[in-house]
């Protein structure tokens, strides 16, 4: 945020969560994977995001900071 100059109270941050290999590469479909996705998802929750209805889109809204 202080990177790009955004005021906090007014800017929405939006991520799609995906676990990635250490190379940088997204990780094939399987129970390692849905590991890695569920804690990913529950560090963005205690940061403030929450789930768009059923997608795979995470949102902050204004305001919050962590």
């Amino acid at each position: 945020m202080s990177t790009l100059q955004l005021d906090r109270s007014e800017t929405i941050v939006v991520v799609q969560p995906e676990p990635q290999l250490e190379n940088g590469g997204p990780m094939a479909m399987g129970p390692a994977r849905d590991q890695a996705l569920h804690r990913l998802r529950r560090h963005y929750e205690t940061q403030g995001f929450k789930q768009w209805e059923d997608t795979v889109v995470w949102w902050r809204p204004p305001g919050r900071s962590v």
